[in-house]
Parts: structure tokens; C-alpha cells; sequence
């Protein structure tokens, strides 16, 4: 659709989304900890944990990142002891890696600090019908990044 015909309002709630989900991730961020790790590394992490990247060419092709930055990321993640790297038995030029024990733990507890946080902050500043609002909402917006 040509932009000059693009409804009013949807500039308005992309300008509104923008700003809130962009506050959202920081606060979510502060919340769990996150001083440890950068927040590229910290994504990074949770795609290994999730198994959406077991290599640092996979990393560079879901974050959309460059093979170099793939490669920084990886090696400090390495360091910190939160994965560990093998060489790829059908690659000996590929690196396999997988999530350490430690940063299994770092994830979880991270998530669990972010999910305590939401739900107590829904709990106390919204009301049942809110909360509803909230979930159809979500659901809004994982329609749109179905696109």
C-alpha cells in the first residue's frame, strides 16, 4: 500500500508500539540482570537455549547479523562459560555449539526474574477486563509479526 495512503492510525499505533515495546525491553532487561551479558549476547544465548541457532553461521543468519559479529558474541559467551564449542564431526572447519549448565541457569533465572516482574505488575495496576485487553492484544501483535 502507498504510504500517502496509509491510514492516520497506523502511524499512530506504530509510533505507540514503537516507544512502549522499546521502554518494555529495557525495563525487561534491567529487571533480569542483564549486566552480565550485553543484550546481543543475551539474545544470542536464548536462541541457543531454545535450539533456533547450534552454530555462529546460524546466529548470524537469525539475528541477521554479519558472520564477524556472530563470531565476537560467540567467543564471549564462550568465555563467560555459558556454551561450549565442538567441532562438527561432518566439518572440522564448523563449530557445534551447546548451551553449558551455567547458561542453562542464566536463562532460566533470567526469565523467571522477568516473568515475576510482569506478573506483578499485571496483578497490581490492571484490572481482570485489562488483563483480557492485554491478551487479545498479544495476540494483535504476534499476527503481526506473522508478516
Amino acid at each position: 500500500m502507498d504510504p500517502a495512503n496509509r491510514p492516520a492510525s497506523s502511524a499512530e499505533a506504530a509510533h505507540a508500539l514503537r516507544g512502549v515495546v522499546g521502554r518494555l525491553r529495557r525495563r525487561l532487561l534491567a529487571v533480569s540482570g542483564s549486566d552480565v551479558l550485553t543484550p546481543a549476547q543475551a539474545s544470542a544465548l536464548t536462541l541457543f537455549v531454545r535450539g533456533d541457532a547450534d552454530s555462529g553461521a546460524s546466529l548470524a543468519q537469525a539475528e541477521r547479523i554479519s558472520p564477524q559479529a556472530a563470531a565476537v558474541t560467540v567467543a564471549a559467551l564462550a568465555k563467560a562459560g555459558l556454551i561450549e564449542r565442538t567441532a562438527d564431526p561432518a566439518d572440522g572447519r564448523r563449530q557445534i555449539i551447546a548451551v553449558t549448565e551455567s547458561g542453562l541457569d542464566y536463562v532460566q533465572g533470567a526469565r523467571g526474574m522477568r516473568q515475576a516482574w510482569l506478573e506483578q505488575g499485571l496483578t497490581e495496576e490492571f484490572t481482570e477486563d485489562e488483563r483480557a485487553q492485554l491478551i487479545a492484544a498479544a495476540a494483535l501483535l504476534e499476527r503481526l509479526l506473522q508478516r
